[in-house]
Formats: structure tokens, C-alpha cells, sequence
């Protein structure tokens, strides 16, 4: 007997510090066609934003993350 299929929704979830304050950050894939949704959990609330690509959609992370850092943003995607 072999188990249940689960869904699955291929996600990333990860955070950074901003001071004392942990800012969290979910990067989900809404479909089969490649749009995903990354939102960003802070004090002030939560950022949610769709992109056509997980490329786009991480280099707004970055951005985000450097905004909010107040670091600057890198051109590959991933934060300082």
C-alpha cells in the first residue's frame, strides 16, 4: 500500500535581522505556469508581490532587504 499524494507547492522561506526585529520572507509558486508570489513580513505588515519568474521575484527580495537594511541591493538575486 503505498501512501497519499500529497500537494505540492515548491516554496522558500527565509529571513534577515533589522535591528532586533526578525523580517521574514516567503517566496510560494502559485501555479504551473511559473508565476509565484513573495511576501514580506515585518513590523509595519506584510509586503505581497506576483512576479512571472523566481529570478524577478528574489532580485525584488534583495531590493526590499536593502531598503530596509539600508544596505545595497546585489545585481545576482541574493542580499549582503
Amino acid at each position: 500500500m503505498s501512501a497519499p499524494q500529497l500537494p505540492y507547492a515548491p516554496s522558500v522561506v527565509s529571513f534577515f535581522m533589522v535591528g532586533s526585529e526578525r523580517v521574514t520572507w516567503e517566496l510560494v509558486s502559485v501555479d504551473n505556469t511559473g508565476v509565484c508570489r513573495l511576501s514580506v513580513s515585518h513590523s509595519g505588515g506584510v509586503i505581497v508581490e506576483y512576479f512571472t519568474s523566481t529570478a524577478a521575484a528574489l532580485q525584488r527580495e534583495s531590493e526590499i532587504e536593502a531598503l530596509l537594511t539600508g544596505m545595497s541591493a546585489t545585481h545576482n538575486g541574493s542580499s549582503k
